[in-house]
C-alpha cells in the first residue's frame, strides 16, 4: 500500500491516510434517501430519529465499511505499529452556532445551525480557522481506524468554497471523498467532503455516494525498515 503522512502528532506517532483513492462505493444499497425519510438509522454516518448524525451508535455505514477494510487489507494484524487514536468528529449536539454570526445558540430548538467544525470553517460571517486540537465542542471515538478530518484538508491546501487541484491530498483524485467532520444542520446533518478539485464542500451523508479514504497512525517507536521517502526509493 501507498500512504502519505497527514501530520506528525505531538507524541512523535505518524498520522498517514492512504495515497490513492479506496472504498469509493461505500454505502450500503439500502442506504437510499428513503432511510434517511424513514429514519433506520442505516445510513452512512447513521441517523436518529430527528435526522441528525448518530455518533453514540456509529458502528454503521462508513465506520463499518473502514473497520471491514481494515481487518482484510491485514491492517489489523499491525496493529501493535498503530497507534489507538481519537479521530474527532467535528460536532456535539450541545454545541450548536448561529448560521449568521458564529455565536453559541441558547435556543436548541432551532432548525438551523452549525457544529464546532462547520462554524470553524466552513461558516458564513464567522472566521476561518483549522485547529488539531479536539475540544468538548465535537465527539470523538478512540479505534486504530478513521479517515481524514476537515481540518486536515484545510491544513493541507483544501478550502471552504475555493479550489486548489494542486496539494497532495487531490493527486490523482477522480471523486470526491468524505472526511469525518460533522458541518451542519438545515433538516438533517451535513458532513465536510473534498470535491476532487480540492474544494471542501458540505453535504448530508445520504444520498451522495463518495469516496473514504482510511487513514491509520503509527506509534511511536515503529521502526521504518527502509527507504529514503524519495519516489524512486519510497
Amino acid at each position: 500500500m501507498c500512504w502519505r503522512i497527514l501530520r506528525i502528532e505531538g507524541d512523535g506517532s505518524i498520522k498517514i491516510i492512504l495515497a490513492k483513492e479506496d472504498l469509493c462505493d461505500t454505502i450500503p444499497s439500502s442506504d437510499t434517501e428513503s432511510a434517511l425519510i424513514n429514519n433506520t438509522g442505516t445510513v452512512v454516518y447513521g441517523y436518529d430519529s430527528n435526522s441528525k448524525a448518530d455518533y453514540i451508535n456509529y458502528s454503521g455505514g462508513l465506520y463499518s465499511t473502514l473497520k471491514s477494510w481494515y481487518i482484510t487489507s491485514g491492517l489489523e494484524d499491525k496493529k501493535m505499529q498503530l497507534k489507538n487514536e481519537k479521530w474527532c468528529l467535528g460536532g456535539n449536539n450541545n454545541y450548536r452556532y448561529n448560521f449568521s454570526t458564529g455565536t453559541l445558540l441558547t435556543d436548541i430548538t432551532s432548525s438551523e445551525y452549525y457544529y464546532a467544525a462547520g462554524k470553524r470553517l466552513y461558516g458564513i460571517g464567522v472566521e476561518k480557522n483549522a485547529t488539531f486540537k479536539c475540544s468538548s465542542e465535537e465527539d470523538s471515538i478512540n479505534d486504530y481506524i478513521g479517515t481524514i478530518s476537515a481540518d486536515e484538508i484545510v491544513y493541507a491546501g483544501g478550502a471552504a468554497n475555493s479550489i486548489n487541484k494542486t496539494f497532495f491530498l487531490n493527486d490523482n483524485a477522480q471523486s470526491s471523498y468524505w472526511s469525518l467532520s460533522r458541518s451542519n444542520f438545515n433538516g438533517h446533518d451535513n458532513v465536510l467532503y473534498m470535491i476532487n478539485n480540492g474544494y471542501l464542500d458540505s453535504n448530508p451523508v445520504s444520498p451522495y455516494r463518495y469516496c473514504v479514504r482510511p487513514a491509520v497512525t503509527l506509534a511511536t517507536g515503529t521502526q521504518i525498515s527502509g527507504g529514503n521517502g524519495t519516489i524512486s526509493n519510497p
